[in-house]
């Protein structure tokens, strides 16, 4: 059943975006936030991890590797 006027498929995703954002970024912030080689470096530990959990460039189309969804 669809929330707030989400469809489910929506509703489903924005689920899992919090559970990224809660356990995974939120937690790397006191790392992400220096500028340093250990901070680029969980960057790109958490973008590929957004990418395996299809949470990346979500409004991207899809040929060029995003999701395709639209921006509204």
């Amino acid at each position: 059943m669809a929330q707030y006027g989400l469809t489910d498929e929506v509703a489903e995703l924005k689920a899992r975006m919090r559970v990224f954002i809660n356990d995974e970024v939120i937690a790397a912030e006191p790392v992400i936030e220096q500028d340093s080689d250990e901070a680029r470096a969980k960057l790109a530990e958490l973008k590929q991890s957004a990418k395996e959990q299809g949470l990346w460039a979500l409004g991207h189309p899809v040929e060029i590797g995003g999701a395709g969804l639209p921006f509204m």
